[in-house]
């Protein structure tokens, strides 16, 4: 009888009958170890049974294949025309896996590249392609990068170099780690409407972000986008996240039109932007080390959020800049009860305020001081100035600081008296204490000549004199009384000398143990050279009327 075969299913059978005395012998299985080739079916597809390490990347030859590479050993796995491959999968395992993309330009591929794991927790990592991208990460663990999408990935991580801009949708999160990669400018931005996002920054380009009680943990990242945000926190150098001991300053600016940043100006931490129509509250609170905070140029809109400051511990300084005003920012107490220390403001900030407090100078008192031994000692005459400001009409007052050599000058807000919500057309007088300390101890001249420009320019600013070339009669000049110790009559007389160019009135002019301009022996008096300078006669008090 003819013997054949015939193929059925996965076994071969022998038509010939067996006898029961006949058994077929059983053959040993036999694994025929595969050589890296070139695949002919369209979608490329990988998958692992323990932990991956993979690189998937075009050959150096003429990038006309498409390779898989074990990054262990730098193998090739697997490689497949370009040509003729429509998608490529990779399927990871229950270990940690790692899929390098080492593409410097987008796979248009059919079915695109996808790199997807079904196990949660095991701590995947995707390293995205060698070209600036946007990474849109849309559910948990998932989403896409030019044309690669993932699912059930933990880690991002952007190629080093990269410009890359990392997106979480509403939804959107990692449960592992998101990493910019060495070098580049790559940022985080939130899209969609977030009722409140605290952020703790832990180093100049780490930290996390809390955003509607998801966690992402970040590093390598320069500005952190959040213009969606209504109300925000941030978090500052408090445990765990202790970034430094000696304190921050930190800038709260519009950055450019309706942009709201905040900014370490020591790099600390990366700058956060808002979207100045969206945010409603700002938070900052701050850690340990003595901390100043500056607010600047955010006045001029409507709806600037409202500002809260909490101290966290050291002496911490807050300096307004600008027009922004009172009400929208707050200084608050934590549990701890640690209050900001000391609140100031610049020229700009102070004179804008004035401008639109629509209050009414009736006269004015400026109190100068003489010569101080240390730079930070220019309140030396407070006292007279605030008894000044207890009297009856005494309205406002105005304490001027500087605080070291060829620093700006600060209104200290903490002992000034600014006009309140009420106060608009209401008529009182002003009372200024004017600080020259940094440069009455200065071993050069010219020093007292610059600090009667300062004062003479203060004046002008803010509006208690008026040098306008309409001011022909004098009629709306108020009052000035002007009150000096020692070196300080030096300082009040060039300003009183400015004054009378533009005939400004003085109403009165008080000196406590004037300086004689001549003291001889004394070297910071010779190097000053207010000799140089009028010399007022007598000693002890002297006053001027109507100068």
């Amino acid at each position: 009888m003819r013997r054949y075969r015939k193929f059925r299913g996965s076994r071969f059978f022998d038509h010939k009958p067996l006898s029961s005395k006949t058994s077929r012998p059983r053959r040993k299985t036999i694994f025929e170890p595969l050589e890296p080739r070139l695949l002919l079916s369209a979608d490329l597809f990988f998958a692992g049974a323990a932990a991956l390490d993979l690189t998937l990347q075009l050959d150096d030859a003429d990038s006309s294949v498409l390779q898989l590479i074990d990054n262990t050993d730098s193998s090739v796995l697997i490689e497949q025309a370009l040509s003729e491959t429509s998608g490529v999968t990779i399927m990871g395992s229950a270990d940690p896996d790692r899929l390098v993309v080492d593409l410097d330009a987008p796979l248009l591929l059919e079915n695109g590249i996808n790199f997807i794991d079904t196990t949660s927790g095991d701590g995947d990592t995707l390293v995205g392609p060698n070209f600036d991208s946007t990474w849109n990460v849309d559910g948990q663990d998932t989403g896409d990068v030019e044309g690669i999408e993932f699912s059930g990935i933990e880690n991002l991580t952007g190629a080093a170099g990269n410009e890359d801009t990392f997106v979480f949708a509403p939804g959107g999160g990692l449960s592992g780690q998101l990493e910019g990669g060495d070098g580049g400018f790559d940022s985080i931005s939130l899209e969609g409407s977030y009722q409140q996002v605290e952020s703790l920054p832990s180093g100049p380009d780490s930290g996390d972000i809390v955003f509607d009680g998801q966690s992402l943990t970040y590093s390598g990242f320069e500005p952190i986008g959040l213009s969606t945000v209504q109300d925000a926190v941030i978090t500052i150098n408090q445990e765990p996240y202790t970034l430094f001991n000696s304190g921050e300053d930190i800038r709260i600016y519009e950055s450019s039109p309706g942009t709201l940043t905040v900014e370490s100006t020591t790099g600390e931490f990366e700058d956060h932007d808002f979207s100045l129509s969206t945010l409603e509250t700002l938070r900052i609170n701050l850690g340990i080390g003595d901390d100043t905070i500056i607010i600047d140029n955010i006045g001029s809109h409507a709806d600037a959020p409202a500002i809260s400051i909490f101290d966290g511990g050291g002496k911490d300084t807050l300096i307004r800049r600008d027009d922004v005003t009172l009400a929208n920012v707050s200084l608050g107490v934590d549990a701890s009860n640690n209050e900001v220390e000391q609140e100031s403001a610049t020229f700009s900030y102070v004179q804008s305020f004035l401008q639109n407090s629509g209050v009414i100078f009736s006269g004015a008192t400026i109190v100068t001081h003489g010569y101080q031994l240390t730079d930070d000692n220019g309140d030396s005459l407070a006292p007279i100035a605030e008894a000044i400001h207890a009297l009856p009409n005494q309205s406002w007052y105005l304490d001027y600081d500087i605080a070291d050599d060829e620093e700006p000058g600060l209104f200290d807000l903490t002992q000034s008296e600014l006009p309140g919500a009420g106060d608009s057309s209401t008529t009182g007088e002003l009372v200024l204490l004017f600080d020259w300390a940094a440069e009455s101890n200065r071993s050069s001249g010219g020093w007292t000549e610059a600090a009667g420009d300062a004062l003479f320019s203060m004046l002008v600013g803010l509006d208690v004199v008026d040098v306008s070339p309409t001011n022909t009669d004098h009629t709306d000049d108020i009052p000035l009384h002007f009150i000096a110790h020692s070196f300080g009559s030096a300082v009040t007389s060039e300003a009183i000398e400015r004054l009378a160019y533009y005939d400004i009135p003085v109403d009165q002019v008080t000196f406590l143990d004037p300086h004689d301009f001549d003291q001889s022996g004394v070297p910071v008096d010779q190097d000053q050279a207010q000799y140089a300078l009028n010399q007022p006669e007598g000693y002890g008090v002297s006053i001027w009327d109507n100068v």
